[in-house]
């Protein structure tokens, strides 16, 4: 009877994370996968759990552009290249949504456009100019590396480690400024940080790994802080791209310069 409660326990939970793995990819990316698909059930639940997902997400990114890294050092394609390819590849993949909510943010008052709802809209100047930085810095600190395997280390901690912080930001700050968001668990939030965690010591060792991690907490805390308060009626979605993207940079920035 027990290891029949077991078993089911264990189907269940493997069954929950296919569900959030899907709803994952799916917020973040074109891709839909062919699995975890759910009918009826409980939206705000499954919204505030799959967000412990989300570094799987950044971690099938990651390892996509460590193999065009492989591949290009194989064939002594130019660094700079590869990763400007990357870097297009990878805005086509997310629909460029996180570079476009911090953009948006970033934009002179008055100009604020609701991209998640609609990603179709112009940006004003300041906007373009935010934008071009954001793939800008990734595309330099990819280039500045001194090995493919001292890129690939960099761009996988960023993109895995920036979704790890997420949740935990949005725990912190919807509680504190009372948002009406599916705010997801402590268990949810430790569970992405410890993918996080696992895959920033793996990439960047301990020194690069843990300084990366405290420098991506420390932005994102700053960076949600700030538009909570400049922008007090932001939407879920806007908040968090605009604080993955911030985080992305400062921790591909920290494994460049510090592994």
């Amino acid at each position: 009877m027990t290891d029949s409660a077991n078993n089911f326990n264990l189907l269940r939970a493997a069954d929950e994370w296919l569900v959030d793995i899907r709803r994952a990819f799916v917020e973040q990316t074109i891709w839909t996968p062919p699995f975890g698909a759910t009918e009826g059930a409980d939206e705000a639940v499954e919204a505030g759990r799959s967000l412990r997902a989300y570094p799987l997400v950044g971690l099938s990114i990651g390892l996509g552009g460590a193999l065009l890294l492989a591949i290009a050092g194989m064939i002594n394609m130019p660094p700079g290249l590869i990763a400007w390819l990357i870097l297009a590849l990878v805005v086509l993949f997310t629909r460029g949504a996180a570079e476009m909510h911090l953009a948006n943010f970033l934009q002179p008052a008055g100009s604020k456009i609701d991209y998640a709802r609609d990603l179709s809209q112009p940006l004003s100047a300041a906007g373009v100019l935010v934008l071009i930085l954001t793939v800008g810095v990734r595309v330099a600190a990819l280039g500045v590396a001194i090995t493919p395997e001292h890129a690939a280390a960099a761009w996988i901690s960023a993109t895995t480690g920036a979704r790890a912080i997420m949740p935990m930001i949005l725990a912190e700050f919807s509680a504190k400024n009372n948002r009406d968001w599916d705010v997801p668990s402590r268990a949810v939030s430790i569970q992405a940080l410890t993918i996080g965690v696992v895959v920033l010591l793996l990439c960047g060792g301990v020194t690069a790994g843990l300084s990366a991690l405290f420098v991506g907490i420390g932005v994102s805390a700053v960076t949600a802080l700030w538009l909570l308060k400049t922008h007090g009626d932001s939407f879920r979605e806007g908040v968090l791209g605009a604080v993955q993207m911030v985080a992305e940079l400062a921790i591909i920035l920290t494994v460049v310069i510090v592994r």
